[in-house]
């Protein structure tokens, strides 16, 4: 009856570390704050001994001198060098570090590695911390910034995260910028990269054994589409132009990240098994022919129809924009999304002008820095520019500033 009873003594009293260890940490990260981690250590370490002393002789049947004299000299080595090892020096380094980074992400260096837990410090995801530790061993990134992201997407809607992994570096990858892989789950559950390497990624409407369609962006107007066939993504077809509903991974990847709050995950549409006949719209409504048109005048003022729609967005500050482009830069277009920028002579940092089109949802967006202030023009009638679009933007204008 006794050898029952005491039969899960061991994983009780790991249990009980593991909490202790888990509520503990909150107090002692407000006490480090307060007075130090060095004071909180030593403190710490002095009630330990009083109180690890008295246990032993209430529970243990020897006396307060066997306490010393019982362990021989090899015992008191390395149990010194334990003590001056993991409880003074590691300790102290870990109380700082909760006093740096806080208690959620101090603990999570406590379990993942901690190149794992630096990469995935600011990502908000389910992945578990196997999962973590297996990613940053496969990926090239030591972390999140502005030319790297990981970004966690659930594409079935399943509770497994496919994770896309962008890297941008204009040297390396010239005019398209980045290059974006994509890491899903196998059979055997571990993460492999998938065959798609392109400088975007968006998905389609078109849904494949649960998965939609992913067409690669980057310069130009056409791109390849990829399928998932129930394994894998596997190339489908080539030449496919943007179209209204494909939607940019970073779109995806943030309305599921919001969606951890309690949100909707926000999926792609079914499939539809006929094709919808597309409104056909006149030369003034296609953004698609009057980008294309002006990227090869390399001016937006080469085209009539171009400035009729710039006029009717801005209104009388359309004169301002023209004097704020007398200087610029070759526009740029990539991933269904039209750049431009310019400014005005001598006014740099001051007078500058940036257009960007939506191609896929036929929107127009103008940017103008008017000594020094952001004033924002938009189509859909709001004074901003969606934040993925003006990301996008922004590494564009930083691109050509190099």
């Amino acid at each position: 009856m006794e050898s029952h009873t005491f039969e899960y003594l061991g994983e009780l009293v790991a249990l009980g570390t593991t909490l202790s260890w888990s509520i503990g940490i909150f107090p002692f990260t407000e006490a480090a704050r307060r007075m130090g981690p060095n004071a909180v250590n030593h403190i710490r370490l002095v009630f330990a001994v009083i109180f690890l002393t008295i246990i032993s002789l209430i529970v243990l049947p020897i006396s307060f001198t066997d306490l010393f004299t019982s362990p021989l000299p090899q015992h008191w080595f390395w149990f010194g060098a334990s003590g001056l090892i993991g409880l003074a020096l590691g300790d102290y380094f870990g109380f700082t570090s909760f006093v740096i980074l806080g208690t959620r992400i101090g603990s999570i260096f406590t379990t993942l590695a901690p190149a794992a837990a630096l990469l995935f410090k600011n990502i908000k995801t389910k992945l578990s911390n196997n999962d973590k530790n297996a990613l940053q061993k496969l990926l090239d990134m030591k972390k999140t910034d502005d030319n790297n992201h990981i970004y966690p997407t659930d594409l079935n809607n399943d509770g497994v995260e496919e994770i896309f992994v962008q890297y941008c570096d204009v040297v390396m990858y010239g005019n398209a910028g980045c290059a974006t892989l994509l890491y899903m789950k196998d059979e055997n559950g571990n993460y492999v990269k998938q065959e798609p390497n392109c400088p975007y990624f968006s998905a389609r409407t078109f849904i494949s054994k649960g998965f939609p369609d992913l067409i690669c962006g980057g310069p130009g107007f056409k791109f390849a589409v990829y399928r998932f066939d129930g394994k894998k993504y596997r190339y489908l077809k080539n030449n496919e132009e943007m179209k209204v509903g494909d939607r940019g991974i970073e779109d995806i990847s943030d309305a599921y990240t919001k969606s951890m709050n309690g949100g909707a995950v926000v999926q792609p549409k079914p499939a539809v098994t006929t094709p919808v006949p597309e409104k056909i719209q006149s030369k003034t409504e296609n953004l698609q022919y009057l980008v294309s048109d002006v990227a090869k005048q390399q001016s937006f003022i080469s085209n009539n129809q171009f400035q009729i729609r710039l006029k009717k967005l801005m209104g009388k500050d359309y004169k301002t924009l023209l004097a704020y482009s007398e200087m610029d830069m070759p526009p740029v277009i990539e991933n269904g999304l039209y750049y431009y920028w310019g400014m005005q002579p001598h006014h740099g940092g001051e007078n500058e002008a940036m257009i960007i089109a939506d191609i896929p949802n036929n929107a127009l967006y103008v940017k103008l820095l008017k000594d020094g202030k952001d004033h924002f023009y938009s189509e859909d009638g709001k004074q901003t520019i969606p934040a993925s679009i003006m990301n996008w933007a922004t590494k564009m204008y930083n691109k050509g500033r190099q």
